[in-house]
């Protein structure tokens, strides 16, 4: 049972990656910005928005601070994803 929760668990994660990703590229093309302007924006290495716009990557929470920051969001619109 453990290993079925366990499963479902990582499923729900990678989801939530995905959601979060597709969000942040939304939003920063919205606001006109290529990855590598918006990797300085934020303060995060350039490689790091393909990374989390492809679900590849598995944000901290100051990384996401950072991001909704650069998006002049509230960090709670940002992870608005369910």
């Amino acid at each position: 049972m453990a290993e079925l929760r366990t499963e479902a668990a990582a499923h729900r994660e990678l989801e939530v990656r995905l959601a979060l990703g597709q969000r942040i590229r939304a939003l920063r093309r919205q606001r006109g910005l290529n990855q590598d302007d918006f990797a300085a924006l934020a303060g995060i290495h350039r490689t790091h928005p393909g990374k989390l716009e492809n679900a590849k990557l598995d944000p901290k929470l100051s990384t996401l601070v950072r991001i909704a920051d650069a998006l002049e969001l509230p960090l709670r619109d940002l992870i608005d994803v369910t």
